[in-house]
């Protein structure tokens, strides 16, 4: 997963979309690195994320959510215009883990975008591409599949039409996450600090053997604890 997600991301030409509950208190190098590689080509990378740096919870949680957000702090510094973090403004709980890149890919499952779920965890995520191609707003030809997955999922989060982001090229969908009246609201990261990103991996490392011999651990499908079911989708 850890590959086929970077990988993805490495070689995107318009956008990245991810959807994430927690973010990533450890996002892998691998996702940081492809991130930074392809800021600069993108019109943008959009996050959206259940939880808000700005809320208190248990002192763990804070902590882990404050490396989260440094790490994006950082790529954010280096692209401010377009790196774009966002949370829900309406209070509606989200729980999905997702990945669109150009309407031509799409993975979906239960894996977060961190280090644990990436490397040690039994996760699964289903990696969708299509044979079926069609024109978005911008005439580009692209994955049917994926690109209706952007659609449904971006009017949700815009309270915008499927009809009107149909119609609409990307550099107007993405300037309606910063409308007033949009579902989601930006999220201001935390100044970057590579000492508290540190210290959220040695969390992590602490608790890897227990993940790994724990009563619940999922099938290892792999051999790496880690199942990955590709999709081809057609009509």
């Amino acid at each position: 997963m850890l590959a086929g997600f970077a990988k993805a991301i490495r070689l995107a030409e318009r956008y990245v979309y991810i959807e994430d509950r927690g973010l990533a208190p450890t996002m892998p190098d691998e996702l940081v690195d492809a991130l930074r590689a392809a800021l600069p080509r993108v019109q943008a990378v959009v996050i959206v994320t259940q939880r808000d740096w700005a809320k208190r919870h248990s002192w763990l949680s804070d902590l882990l959510l404050q490396c989260a957000g440094s790490t994006l702090a950082q790529l954010q510094s280096e692209h401010p215009q377009k790196l774009r973090l966002y949370t829900r403004a309406d209070g509606a709980y989200m729980h999905s883990k997702l990945l669109l890149v150009d309407d031509e890919y799409m993975a979906v499952g239960s894996a977060n975008f961190d280090t644990p779920s990436l490397t040690f965890q039994g996760e699964f995520s289903a990696a969708v591409t299509d044979d079926e191609s069609v024109a978005n707003a911008d005439g580009v030809q692209v994955g049917a599949a994926v690109l209706a997955t952007r659609l449904a999922v971006w009017s949700d989060q815009l309270g915008r039409s499927v009809e009107w982001l149909r119609a609409s090229p990307l550099t107007a969908a993405l300037a309606a996450f910063e409308a007033a009246d949009a579902r989601v609201r930006p999220l201001q990261a935390p100044a970057p600090s590579p000492l508290c990103r540190k210290a959220a991996a040695d969390v992590f490392r602490s608790l890897e053997g227990r993940c790994r011999d724990g009563p619940d651990e999922a099938p290892d499908v792999d051999g790496k604890g880690i199942g990955t079911a590709v999709l081809k989708s057609s009509k």
